[in-house]
């Protein structure tokens, strides 16, 4: 089963950190929005998305069609290239040397990456008890001029760092358009292929996913950056399983919000 994510330890220890340590960012939209974060950084917030039952296929009623993601960020900065994460125990490393052009904005025509691996957090499951996901992967930006950017993010999840043997590949690209200081459009395409134990599956939706399913979703979101710590942001998409004998799909409506301590 894909993990519930109804209790994160970390959420009490990162509100009480981060509340009491204020690092020094830079102004945030998304288009600045680095892959690496330096001098240090922390956040709070979430995305919670509710899925609905696409053409010709009905979501289990027994299974949750809500997803929360919590954000949980806080970083330390150990060198101009190294940072690493308590919460969660994380580690990035940037391997494209400087991102910014001056004390704001990122290089243009220039690829920004970083390769970054660790435990993402700790989750309780009512089938699996505690697990300890974790995942290793590579994030790269890439600015076309002043508005449009380009960003994608490899990764490979582990749903327990004890079993390695299942796990889930993620592709993540994504379309960003910059309107103006304050407000950011991207379009995205996800990717998502299950490898796990046979006979096992995992749930997402209420749609179940075997080994060698993919899950596909694409979405549109909206950034509206505020108050220089506040970033909100509604999103829309569409997501499906391709299966041998057909299609399941479902229609996708969120809301993101980060507040970013300075």
């Amino acid at each position: 089963m894909q993990p519930l994510r109804t209790l994160t330890l970390c959420l009490a220890w990162s509100m009480l950190a981060a509340c009491s340590w204020f690092p020094h960012v830079r102004p945030i939209n998304s288009i600045n929005d680095p892959v690496f974060h330096a001098p240090g950084y922390a956040a709070i917030g979430g995305t919670l998305i509710k899925a609905f039952n696409g053409p010709g296929t009905h979501l289990d009623p027994d299974q949750s069609t809500f997803e929360f993601q919590p954000i949980l960020l806080w970083e330390t900065t150990s060198s101009p290239a190294v940072s690493h994460s308590i919460i969660p125990v994380y580690w990035e490393f940037l391997i494209t040397g400087d991102q910014y052009r001056d004390s704001v904005h990122l290089i243009p025509h220039k690829l920004h990456a970083t390769i970054h691996g660790g435990m993402t957090g700790i989750e309780y499951t009512w089938r699996d008890d505690w697990v300890f996901p974790a995942d290793i992967g590579v994030k790269a930006k890439y600015l076309i001029d002043d508005a449009q950017y380009l960003v994608s993010d490899a990764s490979l999840e582990l749903f327990h760092v004890l079993r390695l043997r299942r796990n889930f590949s993620h592709l993540h690209l994504l379309y960003g358009f910059q309107a103006d200081e304050w407000n950011a459009l991207e379009l995205s395409y996800r990717v998502s292929y299950f490898l796990i134990e046979p006979g096992a599956y995992a749930t997402k939706f209420g749609i179940p996913h075997s080994k060698g399913d993919f899950n596909n979703e694409v979405f549109l979101n909206h950034w509206h950056s505020f108050r220089g710590h506040h970033l909100l942001g509604p999103e829309v998409g569409w997501g499906f399983r391709n299966l041998d004998y057909g299609t399941e799909a479902y229609f996708l409506a969120g809301l993101s919000y980060r507040y970013v301590f300075r």
